[in-house]
């Protein structure tokens, strides 16, 4: 199917596992990766508003640093912002945008992508503008969507149906959602929104892949990965899975992919230990968001004999 995009954004929300310090190696070898294996949408990282010093460079993703990086000509490059750094603010969105993307006439960056919860769709509308005027490719990463019901998914489509957002984004956030749902959430989004559909999948009940793959069996275009799953909680559809699936031309440079891991993600993942458990199961079925669970395995304060009870408490 010629008009999947196939967004790969581990640089983004891998970060949430190593506060976004990857190496200048890692990145350029991974940009390169993925412009061989077939990927054309890479979301480089966040636009944080908050400056934190212990953060990496892919928390912010600023000019220069990008300046610096080896893109390939191939990838169209992109970020993402949160819209409660802008809703959540004293200062105008215009004063707020202009300090997020300095000089964006001249950037690299030709997507944003908005992160939203559901009440903050309804107050995007000047950021949406601020970057039409600019000629950026916007898409919305409806947040939480497993908790939204049937009226609040058909009054969001609604409402951006009007605005000048090219991509609507489904983001399992919880990871608790199921292909049936999948089935039920696209059909109703198709319905009610005319633009192009995506799908970010969390990996809590090792259903991401699935999740995906059936979301684009019923029209979504975009479909969202990371380099080994590394995302928030358990992580999301990994790369070179989806790549199997819908870029079957691209095997032969599977081997890049495998030396991607080799040299870099191996060993991220055995140092975060990102992937579907137990913990990350309980969370899903309970409603539980991810993070907490993330935050109770990587603190040394907690044993595992302590686990239960925290999990017992977070569902009550």
């Amino acid at each position: 199917n010629k008009t999947i995009k196939i967004l790969d954004c581990t640089l983004r929300d891998g970060g949430y596992h190593n506060n976004w310090r990857f190496g200048r190696s890692l990145i350029n070898s991974y940009l390169n990766c993925m412009s061989k294996i077939g990927v054309e949408f890479i979301e480089l990282g966040f636009r944080f508003l908050n400056q934190n010093k212990s953060r990496g460079e892919t928390a912010y993703t600023k000019e220069n640093f990008i300046k610096k990086l080896k893109i390939p000509k191939n990838l169209s490059i992109g970020v993402m912002i949160n819209a409660s750094d802008f809703i959540n603010n004293t200062s105008s969105v215009d004063k707020l945008c202009q300090v997020t993307f300095p000089r964006l006439n001249a950037s690299k960056i030709k997507f944003v992508r908005i992160a939203c919860h559901y009440k903050e769709i309804f107050k995007i509308e000047p950021i949406i503008n601020w970057l039409k005027k600019r000629n950026i490719f916007i898409t919305v990463n409806l947040m939480q969507v497993s908790e939204l019901n049937k009226k609040q998914l058909i009054k969001a489509c609604s409402y951006l149906s009007k605005k000048k957002v090219e991509v609507l984004y489904i983001a399992d956030s919880l990871g608790s959602i199921k292909p049936n749902e999948v089935k039920n959430l696209i059909r109703l989004i198709k319905n009610n929104w005319k633009g192009e559909v995506g799908i970010h999948a969390h990996d809590n009940l090792n259903y991401a892949l699935r999740n995906t793959v059936k979301a684009e069996s019923l029209g979504a275009q975009w479909l969202d990965c990371t380099v080994l799953g590394m995302g928030r909680g358990p992580g999301n559809t990994k790369t070179e899975e989806l790549i199997k699936v819908f870029k079957k031309e691209y095997v032969r440079e599977f081997k890049y992919i495998k030396i991607l891991r080799v040299k870099f993600f191996n060993d991220l993942k055995k140092k975060y230990k990102w992937g579907t458990n137990k913990y990350y199961k309980f969370a899903a079925i309970n409603k539980i968001h991810p993070t907490y669970i993330q935050e109770m395995l990587s603190d040394s304060r907690y044993k595992k004999n302590n686990y239960r009870n925290i999990l017992k408490n977070l569902k009550e």
